[in-house]
């Protein structure tokens, strides 16, 4: 009986709001269901419904409402809401609090937003960012027979993400204006709605390239020869040029793989090398076709480390589901 190795996975680079790594010993059936598990299956905390009490902005409710569903909010280790027999989770449904058909079951609502510029104020405009929604947990604005169903908890433990380089602007008040609202949130996996998604983008492409540079070949290269090859031979600038310094003390160019990982196998540096330069065998491409790269783009309210083991999480109850259900198979006769 053979035995399948362990999938050996290899950090390349960390650059928020992105991660790389690569994985060996895998097959492209393993790489296709995490790849769908990474963009269907995490979930994460967002606004999916805008009670608006008061607002005389120039920004119209439907626009504001858009603005405010774009905020991203921290969903580290936080508790995920049971299934909902009530509303089944059907975010498209209605929410309007004076129909108090918003689940309680499976919905949050500790944030608003109040801010007024006063007539007064000696700027002409005040933008409302992410950093005035605030947490309040009861609002004496809701009626006391459905505050009583609204989730009451202490400290919800979340918090809106703030951009590195800026708040995200929600709306402009100018001066006399108000913006009154209150945010729904709940947390749905992301085939619900993609707002509920940590991952924005998953890039996976075969890693199938051990590139070598045999240093007993490059000895007869010319360093215009080098420097032509690295510029002209690979489109995706696979090869460098580095200075080593010889036992002879003196500084010699070699060429380098810098980055294998974006080789896509096109065997245009072997065909430079070998008929442009009649430089035959000093570059070998061999492949690995169980070999794999993947780009993972997030929003940052879910850190790399988190998101990779929700993932490797899903896809084993979702094999052991699996078995659970193929086991003893009642196949039918026609």
């Amino acid at each position: 009986m053979s035995i399948t190795k362990a999938p050996i996975f290899k950090i390349v680079r960390t650059e928020d709001p992105s991660f790389t790594f690569t994985i060996d010993n895998i097959s492209k059936e393993y790489v296709t269901a995490l790849r769908r598990t990474l963009l269907t299956k995490h979930s994460a905390f967002a606004v999916y419904a805008v009670d608006i009490y008061e607002n005389t902005s120039n920004t119209i409710d439907e626009i504001l409402t858009d603005h405010l569903k774009n905020v991203p909010f921290l969903s580290e280790n936080k508790q995920d809401f049971p299934d909902c027999g009530t509303c089944n989770h059907d975010i498209n449904s209605s929410t309007k609090v004076e129909n108090e058909t918003i689940c309680n079951k499976c919905s949050l609502s500790c944030f608003v937003i109040n801010v007024k510029h006063p007539k007064d104020a000696a700027d002409e405009t005040r933008i409302v960012t992410q950093l005035d929604i605030v947490e309040n947990h009861l609002s004496s604005s809701l009626s006391d027979s459905f505050t009583e169903k609204v989730v009451e908890v202490e400290s919800c433990g979340i918090k809106p993400w703030i951009f590195p380089s800026f708040p995200l602007p929600i709306t402009t008040l100018y001066r006399g204006q108000q913006c009154h609202v209150r945010l729904w949130l709940t947390r749905r996996q992301a085939f619900h709605h993609k707002m509920f998604n940590p991952v924005d983008k998953v890039i996976a492409r075969q890693n199938g390239a051990k590139i070598t540079v045999r240093p007993s070949k490059q000895k007869d290269w010319s360093d215009y020869e080098k420097s032509e090859f690295v510029s002209k031979a690979c489109p995706k600038k696979v090869f460098d040029i580095e200075d080593i310094v010889g036992s002879d003390k003196m500084t010699q160019t070699q060429i380098k793989v810098s980055r294998p990982q974006d080789c896509n196998l096109c065997m245009q540096c072997i065909h430079y090398s070998d008929v442009i330069l009649k430089k035959p065998d000093t570059i070998i491409v061999e492949t690995r076709p169980r070999n794999w790269y993947m780009e993972i783009k997030h929003h940052e309210t879910m850190s790399a480390e988190t998101i990779m083991k929700n993932t490797f999480k899903i896809i084993k109850e979702d094999v052991l589901d699996l078995m659970q259900h193929t086991k003893n198979p009642i196949i039918m006769p026609v």
